[in-house]
């Protein structure tokens, strides 16, 4: 059993329209927002001319920062270490990450250790995702040695805990999910199945399989078991499955084409015994087009892998 002090809660936004001023804002809200709960940054690294991009200490680089051209930011990333916290990856009670040196942007923010309720923490998420403009965005909760920051950024920590829990292709799903396959798949498929999904109307009327159906038409049509939608901007919609029907959510969305899997990406595999690269049969020229799964689901999707956990945490 976890303890509920060793997990983050960690709101993400994929695909963000942020402006230099809009990024600069979203500084400055963050701070303004932690300040309402005592809580002060005392590490944080950016990427921009005058900085090293390595972790330093807040105070000693608050003047710089107020003087940046946030034009050139590539990326800004702050923390509050806890109580007892040397290590500035994971020791952290909140951390705010922007990275704006792609095309488009991803923001998230960690909440853990710090006293803050769920429900002020769902304030802190919502309010990022309100000041991030994203096409895509997610609320979920994990434990924090398997590093949820990382998690956001397509990065699979690869430690012998790991190694012993989390299953290779697992592992594979994390780590592809990177600035290409954001930037390709964003749009269209699911991430995962978390306790929030923040979805645009490209998620919402991508077909469930090869059917008529839509995913908004499937969720609306069974809310007992689907849960609810639920319009929280102009062009995001809040989606709220039920927390012990994930796993069961996630092995049909699967199945339908509408949660991302690494070998969509990936156009050929290592043949061993045939000493050369064959064609990936779950390789999907296009994300956007029907599609279904006709052979068996693979494990890491399916509701038995999950049966033993907690439906409501990130793996």
């Amino acid at each position: 059993m976890i303890n509920e002090d060793e997990i983050g809660t960690t709101c993400v936004g994929h695909l963000c329209r942020l402006s230099p001023s809009d990024v600069r804002e979203l500084y400055r809200m963050t701070i303004e927002s932690w300040s309402a709960f005592g809580v002060t940054p005392d590490r944080l690294a950016v990427k921009a001319p005058g900085f090293s991009g390595k972790i330093t200490t807040y105070k000693g680089n608050l003047g710089r920062l107020e003087k940046v051209d946030w034009g050139q930011v590539r990326s800004i990333s702050m923390c509050k270490l806890d109580n007892n916290g040397v290590d500035a990856k994971h020791d952290y009670v909140v951390r705010l990450t922007v990275f704006a040196q792609w095309s488009y942007v991803s923001a998230s923010v960690l909440i853990a250790r710090c006293g803050v309720s769920m429900a002020e923490a769902g304030e802190w998420c919502d309010q990022l995702l309100m000041a991030s403009y994203p096409k895509y965005g997610y609320l979920f909760r994990q434990p924090m040695y398997r590093g949820p920051i990382e998690y956001t950024l397509g990065m699979n920590l690869a430690t012998l805990r790991f190694h012993l829990e989390r299953p290779a292709e697992l592992g594979m799903n994390i780590s592809w999910w990177n600035r290409e396959a954001v930037e390709k798949a964003g749009h269209v498929l699911l991430r995962d199945i978390y306790p929030k999904n923040y979805l645009s109307e490209s998620h919402l009327s991508a077909p469930i399989g090869l059917t008529a159906m839509t995913l908004r038409e499937w969720i609306e049509d069974d809310p007992v078991c689907c849960g609810a939608l639920a319009q929280f901007t102009d062009e995001l919609t809040e989606w709220r499955p039920p927390l012990e029907r994930i796993p069961e959510i996630r092995e049909g969305l699967f199945r339908a084409g509408r949660v991302f899997y690494w070998r969509f990406c990936n156009p050929s595999n290592w043949d061993p015994e045939l000493g050369e690269h064959v064609p990936e049969p779950y390789k999907r020229p296009d994300l956007t087009a029907p599609w279904e799964a006709s052979g068996p689901t693979p494990e890491i999707f399916t509701a038995e892998f999950y049966k033993d956990k907690d439906p409501g945490l990130t793996y």
